[in-house]
């Protein structure tokens, strides 16, 4: 199951080839901001989803235009297999990870 949020801004020409595409369910498509209430907003959205298609999920990846797959899927089934029950999520804060942050400034949506 591949559930797929297109940012509003962007070209609609993706869109059109998602949607078909089978596995690939198209989310709401909206203006999101990095780092934002609207980038929770779409993941919550997200995991309902797919929950909802699937409850018995081990695990909800999420990833943006900015993530690179650096593992093959079975590398990172493996993995995974070994992991259940953990979360990996993260919080990043500006103060604490400025170079993140900075490097993903085109994408904010103005205050």
């Amino acid at each position: 199951l591949f559930l797929l949020h297109i940012d509003a801004r962007a070209h609609s020409a993706v869109a059109g080839w998602a949607a078909s595409e089978p596995r690939v369910h198209l989310l709401e498509r909206r203006p999101v901001g990095w780092g934002a209430a609207s980038q929770v907003e779409v993941l919550l959205e997200a995991v309902a989803i797919a929950l909802a298609a699937a409850p018995s999920l081990d695990f909800v990846i999420n990833l943006s235009d900015a993530d690179v797959a650096l593992r093959t899927g079975r590398e990172l089934s493996s993995f995974l297999a070994r992991h259940r029950g953990t979360s990996f999520v993260a919080a990043k804060f500006p103060a604490r990870d400025g170079m993140r942050y900075g490097a993903h400034a085109t994408m904010r949506t103005p205050a």
